[in-house]
């Protein structure tokens, strides 16, 4: 997937998740979405898998992502490769948020479809971080050189993301996160970038906006 802008938060580390006590669903705050996809990985003991989805008109752009299923008869029949079709309920108070119900699987995986190639650039742990060059929410490019010497973290989100517990969880993450390395004495050594990819409706002013929504102001 090609990236285009982006924008920088603050000085940041990662932040765990809070502990927050487990929320189980009520019926009066879900709301269904018909979805289609193919299986691109399983975790049958965490009861996850991640799918790449098409379109859900009205509520989300196609993406790849992760997908709680509480149907363990899934299990045995839920490969990679597969199309399925399914409900995607979506419940705020949840302790998941979000899940998949109504799995029916459309299309058995193509058995003669080789692997999907994995690029000798994206196979970087270990590895120096491949040379990118971007433009930040101030119009202006950045590139790995900016970064030079820090410890540097960096995720994925869209800005009109409608789910609680995924991209505004993870900025929610990295601002707190934020605050903490702002108030320690060794804050210069830390970056954290989060980079948008919705370049059409992502514009770096939009971005900027997104990034003060999260600290009250411009930084």
């Amino acid at each position: 997937m090609k990236v285009y802008s982006i924008f920088i938060i603050a000085i940041l580390a990662l932040a765990g998740c809070s502990n927050a006590p487990e929320k189980k669903s009520d019926p009066a705050n879900v709301k269904m979405f018909d979805l289609r996809g193919t299986v691109v990985s399983v975790d049958r003991a965490k009861k996850k898998a991640t799918i790449d989805h098409r379109e859900i008109p009205g509520f989300m752009e196609p993406m790849t992502m992760d997908f709680s299923i509480r149907e363990d008869w899934v299990w045995d029949d839920l490969k990679p490769g597969a199309e399925i079709t399914a409900t995607m309920m979506v419940d705020p108070t949840d302790e998941d948020g979000y899940w998949l119900e109504n799995i029916a699987i459309s299309a058995a995986p193509n058995p003669n479809q080789p692997p999907t190639p994995v690029g000798e650039d994206a196979s970087i742990i270990g590895k120096p971080v491949p040379a990118f060059t971007l433009t930040n929410q101030d119009g202006k490019k950045i590139s790995t050189k900016d970064f030079a010497g820090k410890a540097w973290a960096v995720t994925f989100i869209y800005a009109q993301c409608p789910l609680p517990n995924f991209c505004i969880k993870m900025s929610t993450n990295f601002s707190d996160a934020a605050k903490l390395i702002m108030a320690s004495e060794d804050r210069d050594g830390f970056r954290l970038l989060t980079v948008s990819f919705d370049p059409e409706r992502d514009t770096p002013a939009k971005l900027k906006q997104y990034g003060m929504g999260y600290f009250g102001k411009d930084t």
